[in-house]
C-alpha cells in the first residue's frame, strides 16, 4: 500500500532537488564524456605521427572536465533549494559540449584530417555555458538562505563565483581573439597545417593555466570544511556544561 505524502516529504524533496539534479547530471554527463575521451585517446595513440598534436587539446579537455566536475560537486555544498529553468537547460547543454570536446578529436572518421581544428570553437562554447551556469547560481545565492553565522561563508562563495566569471571571461576572450586572428590571417596565408600548430599551442597554454582554478577549487572546498568544522566545535563547547 502506498504511503501518503506529507508536507514534510515534499519540503525535504524540494530542499534536496537542486543538489540531486546537478549530481545526477554530472554523473551521467561526465561518464559519457569520459567514454568519448577514452575512444579519442585510443585513436590518437594508434594513429601516431602528426595526429599526436591532438593530444594537447585532449589534455586541456580532460582538465576542463575535471574542473567542471569539481565546481559542481563542491558548489552544491553551498546551494540552497532555489532553482530555475537555467539549472536544467545549462547543465544539459554543458553535457553535449563536453562530449564534443573529445568527439571532435576522433581520428578514424576525420576524413579531411583537419576537423579537430574546430576544437577551439567548442572550447569557447564550453566557456560561455560555464559562464551562464556560474552566473545563474550566483544570482540564486542569497544571504537569507543562510543562518547568521554562515553569512560570511555565503559572501566568500559569492566572491569565488565572481572570480570564476572573470577567469572564464578572460579565457573565452583570448580564445575568441585567437580564432578570429587565425581565420583572418593564419588560415588564408599559411593553410590548415600551420593553423593546427596554433590550435595545439593554445591548448597547451590553456592546459597550463587550468591548473590554477583546479587548485583554487580544491582550496575552496577545504575552506568550507574548516569554516563549518570551527562552527561545529564552537557549538559543541557551548553545549558542554562547565
Amino acid at each position: 500500500m502506498s504511503q501518503r505524502l506529507t508536507k514534510t516529504d515534499i519540503l525535504e524533496r524540494l530542499h534536496s532537488q537542486t543538489l540531486e539534479s546537478y549530481a545526477l547530471i554530472a554523473n551521467v554527463a561526465k561518464g559519457i564524456a569520459l567514454g568519448a575521451a577514452s575512444i579519442a585517446l585510443l585513436e590518437i595513440v594508434a594513429a601516431g605521427g602528426y595526429e599526436w598534436l591532438r593530444l594537447l587539446p585532449w589534455i586541456a579537455s580532460l582538465e576542463l572536465l575535471v574542473l567542471t566536475y569539481m565546481k559542481w560537486v563542491y558548489g552544491i555544498l553551498l546551494s540552497s533549494s532555489r532553482s530555475n529553468i537555467g539549472d536544467i537547460i545549462y547543465p544539459f547543454v554543458m553535457a553535449v559540449t563536453e562530449f564534443i570536446l573529445f568527439g571532435i578529436l576522433f581520428v578514424e572518421d576525420d576524413k579531411g584530417g583537419y576537423r579537430w581544428l574546430g576544437w577551439l570553437v567548442v572550447y569557447i562554447t564550453h566557456g560561455v555555458v560555464s559562464f551562464l551556469i556560474v552566473s545563474n547560481r550566483r544570482r540564486l545565492l542569497m544571504d537569507c538562505d543562510f543562518e547568521n553565522d554562515m553569512k560570511e561563508l555565503c559572501a566568500e562563495a559569492r566572491s569565488w563565483m565572481t572570480a570564476d566569471r572573470v577567469a572564464i571571461g578572460v579565457s573565452v576572450s583570448v580564445a575568441t581573439i585567437t580564432w578570429i586572428v587565425g581565420h583572418v590571417l593564419v588560415l588564408p596565408c599559411s593553410g590548415p597545417r600551420v593553423w593546427s600548430y596554433v590550435v595545439a599551442g593554445f591548448a597547451l597554454f590553456a592546459s597550463a593555466l587550468l591548473w590554477k582554478p583546479i587548485r583554487d577549487t580544491s582550496a575552496q572546498r577545504a575552506r568550507i570544511d574548516r569554516f563549518v568544522s570551527l562552527l561545529d566545535a564552537e557549538a559543541t563547547q557551548e553545549d558542554t556544561p562547565p
